[in-house]
């Protein structure tokens, strides 16, 4: 969503560990003697994350891509968002059709021992997405934006949130509901209290489905007054914390004054949220022109540490000394030390058996302007954290790949938003 490129074609890839083919949008190791995607073992060498190298293993390239695999652990990428403007690198032999996937999927340099796959497309509703999340059953819930970055005169906005469904098991969404419609520019979504809660515009809906119908027929605005300066530094990047709090971020130039039973809770420029649904209590941190000036994205370690990634620079901080309710002149310490200027979105750590030993903990971010999904190294510092370059999970010399989110799914797999 941060590209003003033209979406023309709009995969989700999934990555798994194991051995197999490229299925969809997929790379892997060789296949089994029958054929089979073994998600438990890998033929090609075990990848680690000290070493160099880009996918020197055997690799197929089948038409029906599906998964992402890491010997020791598995990856699902779901990419729906892939850009066509430049074509230049792509071979000629796909040069007649730039908006097939495999065009895109000739591009990936993908780490050793991993394999990419489709699991979803425009083909099922997926455009231009910005935030996924997955419920208890296993569903894949998407936001997305056909109204970006503004609406024209006349348009009538209809953005959605989908639910996206694989029913047979194959790794390919065979399903897609349309749990809510007619919505402008939603950057945030986070599963709880039997709904979705949605930022929208200056909003925070609540969602329901209340019939079992697979659509939402309640829609309701928890609170209202967030600023929309700039539709990309939206309130965005929802996340409940390990405390039951709702964590949000905005923007630059987003200034917000939102009443709530507790009185009005303001933040200016870029800051942090939490909000507690029951007691409809919110809270705001930071609120300066300091970096990160437009975060989007958390994650939280497994002793409930959080940790913001930044949309506009390399400007990941460690958001603890600053959650006081005050605004807060001081600028937080940046915590990836190269990161270069790297933009970056969306995130997990990772922490499942299906990867290997040495990528546990490891931080996954979506790199949407480098083109890349970055792994990086989260070590102590002092009283903080931080995060170290580990060989890139995925490279592509496409400009149309800007990966946006990554999250795990209850596959195992790392599912990734382009």
């Amino acid at each position: 969503m941060k590209s003003e490129c033209t979406f023309t074609f709009t995969p989700t890839l999934s990555l798994r560990r194991g051995s197999s083919c490229w299925n969809a949008f997929g790379l892997c190791g060789p296949s089994n003697a029958k054929g089979r995607q073994d998600l438990l073992r890998t033929d090609a060498a075990s990848p680690s994350l000290g070493g160099e190298g880009w996918g020197e293993g055997e690799h197929s390239l089948l038409t029906d891509w599906r998964h992402l695999r890491g010997e020791g652990g598995r990856i699902s990428i779901l990419s729906t968002a892939l850009f066509w403007c430049l074509l230049c690198f792509i071979p000629s032999a796909f040069a007649a059709n730039p908006d097939d996937p495999a065009a895109e999927l000739a591009s990936f340099q993908v780490a050793d021992g991993f394999e990419v796959s489709l699991f979803a497309s425009e083909k099922d509703g997926v455009v231009k997405p910005i935030q996924i999340r997955f419920d208890a059953r296993g569903r894949l819930w998407v936001i997305g934006s056909t109204v970006y970055p503004q609406i024209e005169p006349g348009q009538v906005p209809n953005d959605k949130v989908l639910i996206l469904e694989d029913t047979d098991g194959d790794g390919r969404c065979d399903k897609t509901t349309v749990f809510a419609a007619g919505l402008m520019i939603p950057t945030g979504i986070e599963l709880g209290d039997g709904g979705a809660y949605v930022g929208h515009g200056t909003e925070l809906l609540f969602l329901k489905d209340h019939d079992g119908d697979g659509k939402a027929d309640e829609r309701r605005v928890v609170l209202r007054g967030f600023g929309t300066g700039d539709n990309h530094q939206n309130i965005n990047s929802f996340l409940f914390g390990p405390g039951g709090e709702l964590w949000f971020s905005q923007g630059l130039h987003t200034r917000s004054h939102v009443e709530t039973p507790w009185g009005i809770t303001r933040l200016d420029q870029a800051g942090l949220w939490r909000f507690w649904p029951r007691r409809l209590k919110l809270e705001g941190f930071y609120g300066s022109e300091h970096e990160p000036q437009n975060p989007w994205g958390f994650v939280f370690t497994d002793w409930g540490e959080p940790i913001v990634i930044a949309g506009n620079n390399s400007s990941s901080i460690y958001p603890v000394p600053g959650l006081v309710v005050n605004h807060r002149d001081d600028p937080p310490a940046l915590i990836w030390k190269n990161g270069n200027g790297r933009k970056s979105s969306g995130g997990d750590i990772v922490g499942t058996s299906h990867f290997p030993e040495t990528w546990q903990g490891v931080l996954i971010l979506g790199g949407y302007i480098n083109n890349a999904v970055w792994v990086l190294k989260i070590s102590d510092d002092g009283a903080g954290f931080s995060l170290e370059d580990l060989p890139p999970l995925i490279k592509s010399t496409s400009r149309n790949f800007r990966p946006v989110d990554a999250k795990f799914g209850p596959d195992g797999a790392l599912y990734i938003c382009d």
